[in-house]
């Protein structure tokens, strides 16, 4: 993909409006911003469809804040909301395993640009686990990737990020 200033522009909105929209209603202590900043351009820098992109910047803000999919629907269109709602935690959905599977799921039937950006949250997010004390939620985590792998795998298995996620699972596996 060549850099293109009117999407270099889209991107820079969309960071905005995830920015403002943490600041006046956050609630999550992790650093949520720079995570959807770093997802974001990792898709942007492996040339992923811009769709995907500016939905990686976004994924994380239905769940962190008091932001809709409405609201991102009105402010990015339709397809980055669907893609948004698809890497989005059902909330109604108590137990976190259940919870996962059902989201992996959403984004498998949303289709690949929602596994990609899945994928890139995922591994972007697996850059902490080393600060895990506990064993449990480590096996957790780590099993969270082995599914999401096995899930993915038709649609992504030529994807770089599947494969620096596949890699980063056999690092914290081992």
């Amino acid at each position: 993909m060549m850099k293109n200033p009117a999407f270099d522009d889209q991107l820079e909105q969309a960071i905005i409006f995830l920015v403002t929209t943490f600041q006046q209603s956050g609630n999550n202590p992790k650093p949520v911003i720079l995570h959807s900043i770093r997802v974001a351009l990792f898709l942007y820098e492996y040339h992923y469809p811009e769709e995907a992109i500016i939905a990686g910047a976004l994924h994380d803000l239905v769940e962190d804040t008091d932001c809709t999919i409405r609201q991102i629907e009105e402010n990015f269109g339709t397809e980055d909301a669907q893609l948004v709602a698809a890497n989005t935690f059902n909330s109604k959905i108590a137990d976190k395993t259940e919870q996962n599977r059902e989201m992996f799921a959403r984004c498998k039937t949303k289709g690949k640009m929602a596994l990609l950006i899945k994928a890139a949250d995922i591994l972007d997010n697996s850059r902490y686990w080393h600060l895990l004390a506990d064993k449990k939620l480590s096996r957790w985590l780590i099993w969270k990737i082995e599914y999401f792998l096995q899930l993915s795998w038709p649609e992504l298995e030529k994807e770089q990020v599947w494969h620096q996620l596949s890699q980063r699972y056999q690092q914290l596996n081992s």
